[in-house]
């Protein structure tokens, strides 16, 4: 079952990332940032997504779980932020 995710990131990334991030939206928000959302198939496929956002040097700010493939919340939501 696929899980779908929001990672945000700092500053407002450039649409030509789009294809790198297949399935994803990209949505610049009011406050600097870029909100990605999409489907993630398993923990490898989001372990691969967050280091490419790595290598491409862009700041991670939050990544979290927000539901599984039919659209229900999960209660027990995964989530990295990073504070400094």
């Amino acid at each position: 079952m696929t899980q779908e995710f929001e990672i945000v990131v700092k500053g407002h990334v450039d649409r030509e990332w789009d294809d790198l991030f297949e399935g994803f939206s990209f949505v610049h928000l009011p406050d600097g940032t870029t909100l990605l959302r999409g489907e993630v198939a398993d923990q490898p496929a989001l372990q691969g997504i967050l280091a490419q956002i790595s290598m491409l040097g862009w700041r991670l700010l939050r990544a979290e779980e927000v539901g599984s493939q039919n659209g229900d919340l999960d209660d027990d939501a995964n989530q990295v932020e990073d504070d400094a």
